[in-house]
């Protein structure tokens, strides 16, 4: 099994099946080379993108790895929604 770990947060490993994975928002123009990133930083990425739109959006492939995600609590928030979410949608189906 060939474990890849996320190019951007240098932390979390990238699933085998590329869609489950996050496209870049660094990677948005049709000259540039599509790089996948785990999911958790595909959130970060939108969220720090939109709050940070007047500074230049989302951290940039340059200052890659960050060791982590730009903003921790916002994805953690938003994962655990994701995963009520589901959990919730699972329950009225079983």
């Amino acid at each position: 099994m060939n474990r890849q770990i996320c190019p951007r947060c240098g932390v979390e490993e990238l699933h085998q099946i590329q869609v489950y994975n996050a496209l870049s928002r660094t990677t948005r123009k049709a000259e540039d080379t599509p790089v996948y990133v785990c999911s958790p930083c595909g959130t970060d990425e939108a969220m720090e993108d939109w709050l940070k739109r007047d500074m230049g959006g989302a951290t940039p492939q340059d200052q890659w790895p960050l060791g982590g995600f730009a903003l921790p609590y916002l994805v953690e928030v938003t994962q655990k929604s994701v995963d009520i979410a589901i959990t919730e949608q699972m329950d009225e189906r079983f």
